[in-house]
């Protein structure tokens, strides 16, 4: 390929020196461009989709969502017990009397700030509900009373209500060599203070089950993704620094691979992957587990822990329904852990999108002031080379940028394309087509146009 290309370079200084009228020069530059579009038989440019056309099936975490681009999530998480993990790691299944669930439905919301700088804020309601269906566990009953005294997991209940709320900052690196890199920040606020258990306490109030960790929490992260094999495989991975208000301060990490099938044309992702959360061991109970004041979790483990751990495989898919909305599903299951409980998770989202402004669209919004006007005289059968009649009598030097614009009768004036002069003569150059704005290859009769300082 690189002595093709000294070939075509003299060859066409060579016609250059040679050719001196208008129509010569345009007759060889005519055959020239039908030349290169036979020897480059591998050139395939194509139309790149502004985000309006199509958003990605699948984002890696360390990807922003886009500079002025809103996006609304809505989660619906259900969760089932089917036993706990003790402080030492043994496993406790449930009796046959008792049951637990967790469900929560969650809104958040997304904005890009800049096309490095997005903002998210949510709110997540939560219901929890458990059951034991033996005869002594009624919290009217005085026995009941007595007994949950010794074992505060025994008194069944449910509660309701507004879970927290969480706000959160990400800044994304630039691609480097097709990675993607983000710092994510965020900081999560429970809205209710958990009560306490003591030996005297109310069983009817205590019937009211914990909605979850009460208190803040403040988080740093780092993200880190990418795709290979022209984008049909995707990696993604997080990693947070969690200061929970009164829990042991915790490692959360989420590693996930997305598989988007071609024959789904970009609408189909299939998920999988590992997440989970590493200890650091700073509960101040770490060493008298037994000692730490309880709450009402029901026959759970899910709250109130100390050095929580847990590791959750799950899988799932993304579909992109519309250009607008997409769906995502998730299923999982919790298979060791400390001070935690095992079970199966189930995740539901709804993803509405308004599109932002991508780079590409910001060029083309910008004002532009250009010297020189010429007009499309030829193009090749494939599109990726055109002739205008220009050149170098007009300024039009080789590795100038040129931009394409399409008119219409209603006063239309949109830009179509973008390219850079792969050789210039006398009245005529011809153009290769780097970038096309729209699904359709320029025409001849388009404008071209130039700066003659943008080199």
């Amino acid at each position: 390929m690189l002595i093709k290309k000294k070939f075509l370079f003299l060859f066409f200084l060579f016609l250059f020196l040679i050719l001196s009228s208008n129509s010569n020069s345009s007759s060889n530059s005519d055959r020239d461009v039908d030349k290169m579009n036979d020897e480059d038989t591998r050139e395939d440019t194509r139309p790149s989709l502004s985000i309006k056309d199509k958003f990605a099936v699948y984002r890696d975490a360390a990807t922003i969502v886009g500079k002025k681009a809103f996006e609304i999530e809505l989660n619906w998480r259900y969760f089932v017990t089917s036993g706990h993990y003790n402080y030492t790691g043994d496993f406790i299944s449930l009796t046959k009397d008792e049951t637990y669930r967790e469900m929560d439905g969650e809104i958040n919301g997304r904005y890009g700030v800049s096309k490095n700088f997005e903002i998210r804020s949510g709110f997540l309601y939560r219901n929890n509900a458990s059951t034991i269906t033996t005869s002594a566990a009624t919290a009217s009953d005085p026995v009941a009373a007595s007994q949950f005294q010794n074992d505060y997991s025994i008194v069944k209940g449910s509660n309701s209500g507004p879970e927290s709320g969480i706000l959160g900052f990400k800044y994304g690196f630039n691609q480097n060599n097709g990675w993607n890199f983000g710092f994510d920040i965020y900081g999560r606020m429970a809205f209710y203070d958990n009560m306490e258990l003591t030996a005297g306490s109310n069983p009817k109030l205590v019937e009211k089950i914990a909605l979850g960790d009460s208190g803040k929490e403040i988080s740093f992260g780092f993200d880190i993704g990418s795709s290979f094999f022209s984008k049909r495989l995707a990696l993604s991975s997080e990693i947070f620094y969690s200061i929970p208000s009164r829990l042991s301060r915790e490692i959360r990490y989420d590693f996930e691979a997305a598989l988007i099938p071609k024959s789904f044309a970009n609408n189909f992702a299939l998920i999988a992957g590992v997440r989970g959360i590493k200890s650091l061991s700073t509960d101040e109970y770490s060493g008298t587990p037994d000692l730490k004041p309880k709450i009402n979790t029901g026959p759970s483990y899910l709250y109130n822990s100390v050095n929580r751990e847990y590791t959750e495989p799950f899988a799932g898919f993304n579909w992109n329904f519309s250009n607008s909305l997409q769906i995502k599903f998730r299923v999982g299951r919790v298979i060791k852990g400390y001070s935690t409980d095992q079970g199966n998770e189930y995740l539901f989202s709804l993803v509405i999108r308004r599109p932002g402004i991508s780079e590409r669209e910001e060029n083309i919004k910008r004002f532009k002031e250009y010297d020189v006007e010429a007009q499309v005289v030829k193009v090749s059968p494939r599109g990726n080379f055109v002739v205008i009649d220009k050149g170098l009598t007009h300024d039009i030097e080789k590795g100038m940028k040129i931009d394409f614009y399409k008119f219409d009768y209603l006063g239309g004036n949109a830009l179509t394309a973008s390219g850079v002069v792969y050789q210039s003569y006398a009245e005529t150059s011809i153009i290769k087509i780097t970038t096309l704005y729209k699904k359709t290859n320029v025409e001849i009769g388009q404008m071209a146009r130039a700066t003659r300082f943008n080199n």
